[in-house]
């Protein structure tokens, strides 16, 4: 089928794995691993698998963000300090426009979809 895509039930062998940049970091230096499952051809629109020890850091999205958490612990806390907490099981939405710090309190894997919107003209 040319329109439908089949993800796979586990990530692949592949992934990029890395560290964030220090200047976003407030606690932690939490290597991190990403699976990327399907991408569409203009780049705005990606699923995949995200893998993280514990640490913090500062996020602001220009996207909007899928994510069910499969293992570990994790809070996203708004710049006014207010906070999400998310365990494994847990499905949430993080929408564009969110600035703060999220925060992985147990070492967490999660699956995302994420769109892009394309920018203003």
């Amino acid at each position: 089928m040319q329109h439908v895509i089949a993800l796979p039930p586990q990530p692949s062998a592949g992934f990029a794995e890395y560290r964030l940049d220090p200047a976003r970091r407030v606690a932690g230096d939490p290597l991190q691993r990403l699976w990327i499952e399907h991408q569409d051809p203009s780049g705005r629109f990606m699923t995949g698998t995200w893998w993280s020890e514990p640490g913090e850091w500062t996020v602001r999205y220009t996207e909007t963000e899928y994510c069910r958490l499969l293992e570990g612990r994790i809070e996203l806390i708004d710049e006014a300090g207010g906070v999400a907490t998310f365990k494994a099981g847990d499905e949430f939405v993080v929408a564009a426009g969110f600035t703060g710090r999220w925060r992985v309190v147990h070492t967490a894997l999660k699956r995302f979809a994420l769109y892009e919107p394309a920018a203003a003209a």
